[in-house]
């Protein structure tokens, strides 16, 4: 039975502008997969503001980054929260802490929240801390929140299949060698 030898018809250095995009491409699509996963295992999630309340803190549909690995009893006035509100999340600031007695005599806790808009006048309920899913990490005082991506999120989601197949697409578009490099020879 003959050996079949494959040998590469082309010198490393001869590397085309068009292969180093596609590696940049790919590898820096496998380090926001790695980045997002690290995230989600150190308890950081990302949550899309759906309203105006918070500007012009931060701007309607902009993705916030939470980090859920607080202690929800000890939160301070000014700390920007996210939570639970029925089915929904939202993302307000503290601007109050307090406490009342209930019937049994246990001292209960409170958030006053509000959103950063001086437009807007609307009462939110009392917060409660097993509701507080958790606070906006902020980055130099601001938070880490970042523009217009909430778009994109939820026409992900509302299109969930053909995104899947257009990543897919894309992936094996970025990822396929081409099998002009290689030549099959027979050594004599």
């Amino acid at each position: 039975m003959e050996n079949l030898y494959y040998q590469k018809c082309f010198n490393d250095d001869e590397v085309s502008v068009w292969y180093l995009f596609k590696q940049v491409f790919k590898y820096l699509a496998y380090a926001v997969v790695i980045l997002i996963l690290v995230a989600m295992l150190c308890g950081i999630n990302v949550y899309v503001v759906g309203g105006w309340s918070m500007q012009p803190t931060i701007d309607y549909m902009s993705l916030v980054v939470v980090n859920k690995n607080v202690d929800k009893n000890n939160l301070q006035v000014g700390d920007i929260v996210s939570f639970k509100m029925g089915q929904l999340v939202n993302t307000h600031r503290i601007v109050g802490i307090y406490y009342y007695y209930d019937e049994n005599g246990n001292m209960v806790q409170y958030y006053k929240t509000e959103g950063d808009n001086p437009n807007l006048d609307v009462e939110d309920p009392p917060l409660y801390p097993d509701k507080v899913i958790g606070t906006v990490v902020t980055l130099f005082g601001v938070p880490l929140a970042i523009p217009e991506v909430g778009n994109i999120i939820l026409d992900i989601q509302e299109n969930l299949v053909l995104s899947v197949l257009l990543l897919i697409l894309v992936y094996l578009f970025f990822t396929r060698s081409d099998p002009r490099k290689y030549v099959v020879y027979y050594p004599e």
